[in-house]
């Protein structure tokens, strides 16, 4: 009887740690949902974004969700993206498309309140914790630097 008890002990055992995984792999602190709470401009707040981005990492899709300001409606903007082995540089790439959404539609360009590239884009990681991550970039044409300041939800 006792065999009995240990056996369904570990088949139970094995279907409930074989149930918890990540679509693609382990990608560590940057998988979930990011809040991205502010943005500057050549290190000024900028004043027109209203808070209602937020980036989700799962696997090497990134999900840019723009809302409106209840947050009843949302646009979704997809992407793939990348980390440097060292982790200090994130490519995004919003060059995609699909049979139904040509290149360059809204669902494969990033939200335009960022000002990210609808093409590629490199962004310098600058901090990176299980709570906060800010990243940054400067545009080779206007010599603007944006910060991109995310929490985690």
């Amino acid at each position: 009887m006792r065999i009995w008890i240990v056996a369904a002990l570990a088949a139970i055992m094995t279907v409930v740690s074989a149930g918890c995984s990540d679509n693609g792999g382990d990608i560590g602190l940057w998988g979930g949902t990011w809040h991205l709470v502010r943005i500057e401009r050549d290190g000024t707040v900028d004043d027109t974004y209203r808070g209602n981005v937020f980036w989700k990492f799962q696997a090497d899709v990134v999900d840019m969700v723009e809302t409106d300001d209840e947050m009843h409606e949302r646009q979704d903007h997809y992407g793939t993206w990348h980390v440097s082995a060292d982790g200090r540089v994130l490519t995004l790439d919003f060059s995609h498309s699909s049979d139904r959404f040509p290149t360059g539609s809204t669902e494969y360009v990033p939200p335009s309140v960022t000002g990210l590239n609808a093409g590629l884009t490199v962004l310098d990681v600058e901090r990176l914790t299980g709570r906060e991550m800010v990243v940054k970039r400067t545009d080779a044409e206007s010599g603007v630097e944006r910060t991109f300041v995310l929490k985690k939800q």
